[in-house]
């Protein structure tokens, strides 16, 4: 009977265990919108860490309004350029961040690497990646965002068995971006007229602009399996990394959309102390029956 309920209290633990970690993903590629502008965030176990922005270059739609397939090839060069233009802003305020507090280990080329802006006939994408080849080099590079309370929050929580620390920012396509003096724009929306900026003076032009409606896509890539979110996705790819994928149609985008990153946290002396006291309560219950059981017994046999 005592070894009954030491196995029952055991297994009684692990399910607890179990329902409280179930992933909350499957092993399975992220569905991408027909248009879309992505920007992801890839952090390796190595500690590399890989920014890309992408451009869903929509070449079936293309081929059913282009006049010929000179205008395809005019519009193709003409987002190349666009989308070169946005790495070139990249690069002047990465060159900026140097100049103002240099560090060789960091130097661009070396700690901070820019990959051109090229066209993936596989993917129908136009983009470019910006590799940090460190975690103290992506550190190096965004401290001033890593420092910046307003657009990240961070918050401890939970209890005395559980510890969640959690933190909340904007959405990376929810920022403002100011293109003269007095206007500014979401990101989102500057990125989308960067796109149809490639269509100026093709016979489709005006066309493209009532269809073009993308979704707004951040890609969040980590190996740590633990981490949860609000993601509208979460995923695994083949190398084993969680990707935690936030979509936003054109229509729901605004400076109010956010993400949330979380973690969970065992506190290892609470949990030992209550799976003891489980073990504890119920042995005590079965030594009460068992001698319950055995009081009876004794009632019955002196009766006889």
């Amino acid at each position: 009977m005592k070894k009954f309920f030491t196995k029952f209290s055991s297994l009684f633990m692990i399910l607890l265990f179990s329902f409280l970690f179930l992933p909350g993903f499957t092993s399975a590629s992220a569905a991408k919108p027909d248009d879309f502008i992505m920007l992801s965030l890839n952090i390796s176990s190595t500690g590399q860490v890989t920014q890309s922005l992408r451009f869903s270059v929509g070449s079936q739609r293309l081929d059913s309004l282009k006049e010929n397939d000179g205008e395809k090839v005019v519009f193709l060069t003409n987002l190349l350029s666009s989308v070169n233009e946005l790495r070139t802003e990249f690069l002047l305020s990465f060159t900026v961040k140097y100049i103002k507090n240099p560090n060789e280990n960091y130097a661009i080329n070396r700690g901070l690497v820019l990959t051109s802006t090229v066209y993936n006939d596989s993917s129908d994408t136009v983009g470019f990646d910006i590799v940090f080849t460190s975690l103290g080099s992506w550190k190096y590079y965004h401290s001033q965002d890593t420092d910046d309370d307003s657009d990240s929050q961070t918050e401890p929580s939970g209890n005395a068995f559980i510890s969640k620390n959690s933190s909340q920012s904007q959405f990376p396509f929810s920022g403002s971006m100011q293109i003269s003096e007095g206007q500014s724009v979401l990101v989102g929306q500057r990125y989308k007229d960067k796109y149809l900026s490639a269509a100026a003076g093709l016979s489709f032009e005006d066309v493209l602009a009532q269809q073009y409606s993308p979704s707004f896509v951040y890609d969040y890539a980590t190996p740590f399996s633990r981490l949860r979110s609000d993601a509208t996705e979460k995923v695994k790819d083949s190398a084993g990394n969680t990707h935690h994928v936030w979509v936003v149609k054109e229509q729901a985008l605004s400076s109010d959309n956010s993400i949330s990153l979380y973690q969970y946290q065992i506190n290892t002396g609470w949990w030992y102390l209550t799976a003891l006291a489980v073990t504890v309560a119920i042995s005590g219950a079965a030594i009460a029956i068992s001698a319950c059981v055995r009081r009876r017994k004794n009632k019955v046999d002196s009766a006889k």
